[in-house]
């Protein structure tokens, strides 16, 4: 017969049970919060890894197809399209880019007159479609086999037979005529290289698998040569199971439609989830080693108290058989105090993605727990913040490509970890960055002394060039000091004040250090009061007036509106003044919608009146405006409400709006073409990367910036930048329209170089829509 365990055995297995409970528990609770993290972390790298990669294919489609047009332009003013240079010079592109297997050039009739390697010189390419679509206009054509080139070529390793994908443009003379077509074939292994591109220049690297399908879901690229399943039956996994995976569209507009292929990447959720096993696996060692200790603990103690115990059952035991009174004797047992283990969940620090600095979010969280630990102290120290910005980094992103602005960005991030040593960096967004240093105590005005020179030797840190991919860069950096009470000021507060400096410190030079005082504070307090009055003058104190645009005969074709603030004791306020403010505050969101709906009113007002119903009127879109999520719904429902005719509505966007997420851009724009809406490029030329751009665009009119028309008469580059604003515009079929004319020599010259739309005081000034001439 078993014995019954006793006191002391039954404490100990009652720990050991408790203990591998608890860790059962805890290790569960684990799992699933760290199961989470993982799946969303590694969710959020699969889709901006994704829309990075359809990206870059997209920028590197229509880099082929903007080189393949330009030598089409190039080859139109020869004069001697079959010479033995335009034979140099498609060897020449092919050996610079080996993305092409083929390059050749066609006369009209369809006959080879060179191609790159000299093959298929002398062929009649008349049949192939890639002449018959570049004979019309630029052509991109699906993956197929080429029937003529394929044998001519080294073949696959793999045996399988040679894709191509085909480029083609018309060769047109100046005077519009077509003498030919410039073809290309494209390997459709340029994809592989711009994919392990892609992934060579990432930082973190992940077992990831990455694949590319055509319109049809055929595959173009995929990692695993032996994969059999098709994009549908992937995509159609939800949710899934072995595999997480994102996907993102590379859009790009051809003459059958858009080009949509998918990029999709996944991982397998085992490799997401790794930190999962290995957590398991590690607490199923700790586990039973801590709940066989413990309970090895619990019975040596339990000894002692089973002891007492035992010895009073005995007792009543022998009292009862003594006296013959039966005894139920209730031992009571003492209580073991078990340690508890204390789950703490560890939040991931919440940082930039790209430098590996905490973000802005973490900056004020800091900022806030050195506000309440200096609360409570006797005499709170006050501290500084500092706010730097590259100067002039703007213009290197868009001059060298946001590849290199990232490059250099983290270069920035290294070297402010260098300067700062165990001081707290971070990247506030953009090129923005800011510093916490710890300074000596005192006073605000020693506070201010040590920072700023602080902030000194962080300038002097930057005369060194950076050593980038691309080669070396010097860049300076302005910075904005804010010494806070450390009691009293919010974080909010500190950043806002820093901000002020940093932007003063700009607006002096580059590599200046300002740090904030009463004089900024002053200009704070002002532009509060002024963004308050701008808020109250939304729209009781707006009006519009209208510019009037004219053709050729000095007829209207148009007008462009023009917000004005009225205010109700300073009079007009100047567009310099409030529009900026808008723009930082998000007011010009209310302002632009404002202004839209006056345009729609006066548009189907004008419907009914035969002598203006031809008129099209303008709204400038800022970029902040543009690219607000309810923008394209908003449009919509205005052209819903007042019923005006979308195709008499343009919509006059800047080269900034263009210089974010292109492919966001370009869909918006799409959505607003869909409905009719025209849109203009507004200040053409002033920005510095649209030109790659222009292509994706439904453009339908460029606007020469006031600053090149005032300048074309006397200055060679205003003139030049004129001129090939309006060459450029004829070749991409769209209006060229030009803004501030005040002379009649100036719509002379323009009309000369084959300008004929004009804007500005020569023909009328802002004024009241009554007042509009016809």
């Amino acid at each position: 017969m078993l014995r019954r365990p006793g006191l002391r055995e039954r404490l100990a297995l009652a720990m050991g049970a408790f203990v591998v409970s608890i860790g059962v528990g805890l290790t569960l609770l684990m799992e699933w919060r760290l199961a989470a993290g993982l799946r969303e972390s590694a969710q959020q790298r699969l889709e901006y890894l994704a829309r990075d990669l359809s990206s870059r294919i997209g920028e590197d489609l229509r880099e082929r197809r903007l080189e393949v047009s330009r030598l089409a332009l190039v080859l139109g003013s020869s004069d001697v399209l079959n010479s033995r240079a335009v034979q140099q010079t498609l060897d020449g592109l092919q050996t610079r880019v080996p993305a092409y297997a083929w390059i050749g050039l066609t006369d009209a009739r369809g006959h080879v007159l060179a191609g790159s390697g000299g093959l298929l010189s002398g062929v009649d390419a008349s049949t192939r479609p890639w002449f018959l679509g570049g004979a019309r206009a630029e052509f991109f054509g699906d993956p197929h086999v080429a029937k003529m080139l394929g044998p001519l070529l080294p073949p696959e390793r793999s045996g399988e037979p040679l894709r191509f994908f085909d480029l083609a443009s018309p060769v047109r003379r100046p005077d519009g005529t077509m003498v030919g077509v410039l073809g290309a074939h494209l390997y459709t292994g340029w994809i592989r290289t711009v994919v392990e591109r892609t992934l060579d220049s990432r930082i973190e690297h992940f077992p990831l698998e990455v694949l590319v399908a055509d319109n049809t879901g055929d595959w173009l690229y995929k990692t695993s040569p032996d994969l059999s399943a098709t994009l549908a039956a992937l995509l159609r996994e939800s949710p899934p199971t072995r595999y997480l995976l994102s996907s993102a569209k590379v859009d790009l507009p051809t003459e059958a439609g858009k080009l949509a292929w998918t990029v999709l990447v996944r991982e397998e959720a085992s490799d997401a989830l790794a930190p999962v096993y290995e957590n398991r696996r590690q607490m199923g060692i700790v586990v039973p080693l801590l709940a066989l200790s413990l309970a090895f603990a619990t019975w040596l103690i339990a000894g002692r108290l089973a002891r007492p115990v035992e010895r009073v059952a005995d007792a009543a035991r022998r009292h009862a058989a003594t006296t013959g009174h039966a005894l139920d004797a209730h031992v009571a047992g003492g209580r073991d105090e078990a340690r508890l283990l204390d789950l703490t969940l560890q939040r991931l620090a919440l940082r930039d993605s790209l430098t590996g600095l905490i973000n802005r979010s973490a900056l004020k969280q800091r900022l806030a727990l050195l506000q309440r630990a200096q609360a409570v102290t006797a005499s709170p120290a006050p501290y500084a913040v500092l706010l730097l910005d590259l100067d002039d980094f703007h213009m290197f992103n868009n001059a060298r490509g946001h590849e290199h602005g990232d490059q250099l960005l983290r270069a920035v991030a290294e070297r402010l970890r260098q300067v700062a040593g165990a001081d707290t960096v971070a990247r506030l967004g953009s090129d923005e960055f800011a510093l916490l240093p710890g300074l000596p105590g005192g006073a605000d005005e020693d506070v201010a002394a040590h920072a700023q020179a602080y902030a000194e030797r962080v300038v002097a840190a930057f005369a060194a060039p950076f050593e980038l991919p691309g080669g070396a860069h010097r860049c300076q950096v302005s910075i904005g000091i804010a010494v806070v009470d450390a009691a009293a000021t919010l974080p909010e507060v500190a950043l806002t004040e820093a901000e002020l400096a940093m932007q003063e410190a700009k607006r002096l030079g580059k590599g200046r250090v300002v740090v904030f005082d009463d004089r900024l504070q002053e200009g704070l307090i002002a532009q509060t009061r002024f963004e308050r009055a701008l808020r109250a003058a939304i729209p009781s104190q707006l009006l519009v007036l209208y510019q009037p645009q004219v053709d050729r005969e000095g007829r209207t074709v148009g007008a462009e509106l023009l917000v004005r603030w009225k205010h109700t004791e300073q009079g007009l306020v100047s567009p310099a003044m409030f529009i900026p403010v808008a723009e930082q505050t998000g007011l010009i969101v209310d302002i632009g919608r404002w202004v839209l709906e006056q345009a729609c009113r006066q548009l189907r007002a004008w419907s009914d009146d035969p002598l203006r119903r031809h008129l099209v009127l303008a709204v400038n879109v800022s970029s902040r405006e543009f690219g607000h999520p309810g923008f394209v719904d908003g449009v919509r429902e205005v052209l819903a409400a007042t019923g005006a005719d979308p195709a008499r509505l343009k919509i006059e966007l800047t080269e900034s709006a263009l210089a974010a997420d292109v492919g966001e851009v370009v869909a918006r724009m799409a959505a607003l073409k869909s409905l009719g809406v025209r849109f203009s490029l507004d200040d053409f030329g002033t920005g510095f990367s649209s030109l790659g751009y222009l292509q994706r665009m439904p453009i339908d009119q460029l606007k020469i910036d006031q600053s090149f028309v005032r300048g074309m008469l006397t200055e060679n580059s205003s003139a030049s930048i004129v001129h090939t604003v309006i060459a450029l515009g004829e070749s991409l079929g769209v209006e060229v329209i030009a803004e501030g004319v005040e002379t009649e020599a100036q719509r002379q010259a323009l009309a000369e170089l084959g300008c004929h739309h004009y804007q500005g005081y020569l023909f009328a000034r802002p004024v009241p829509v009554e007042q509009l001439p016809l």
